[in-house]
């Protein structure tokens, strides 16, 4: 019950400064993701990870998440990005969070990063659109308007929609 009344006056609190903050229209039953994705620099080639857990509530707690973990403390998500795969190349890590409908499987540290999504991020809101190859989604992603693109990615995860 505690619970309840402190998640109905968080919400109250966020509802009253709602022109500060862009929140999503979303359930607070839906997910929170921790969204990575490491990205070749000169290329459009990108590897993703979708991270959840439980502990994590809300968007300020899984962004409060990773800026720790940029310090080099991670109190919620344990990730690894495999550098060594992509050794000879010089790339990036950029993390967002977002809530989604969809259900993702855990990630675990693999190396078969096989699945291909176009990832569309809008309001803290999390789609992603399977595609059987990268090459797939890179073309349709060029057929969208910039104002589109500018929202949107493909990559590769080892992650599967469930």
């Amino acid at each position: 019950m505690l619970k309840h009344l402190a998640i109905s006056l968080l919400c109250t609190c966020l509802s009253a400064t709602a022109f500060a903050v862009e929140e999503p229209p979303a359930d607070r039953s839906e997910p929170i993701y921790l969204i990575g994705q490491l990205k070749l620099d000169g290329s459009n080639m990108s590897y993703s990870i979708f991270l959840h857990e439980d502990a994590v509530t809300s968007l300020d707690q899984c962004n409060a998440a990773w800026q720790s973990g940029q310090q080099g403390d991670w109190p919620h998500y344990f990730h690894v990005f495999r550098r060594d795969l992509i050794q000879g190349f010089s790339a990036h890590i950029q993390y967002r969070c977002a809530t989604s409908t969809q259900s993702i499987s855990s990630w675990e540290d693999r190396r078969d990063y096989r699945k291909s999504y176009l990832v569309h991020i809008d309001r803290q809101r999390l789609t992603l659109k399977p595609y059987n190859s990268f090459a797939a989604c890179s073309r349709d992603f060029g057929y969208l308007s910039s104002a589109d693109q500018a929202s949107r990615f493909c990559t590769k995860s080892s992650q599967e929609l469930r």
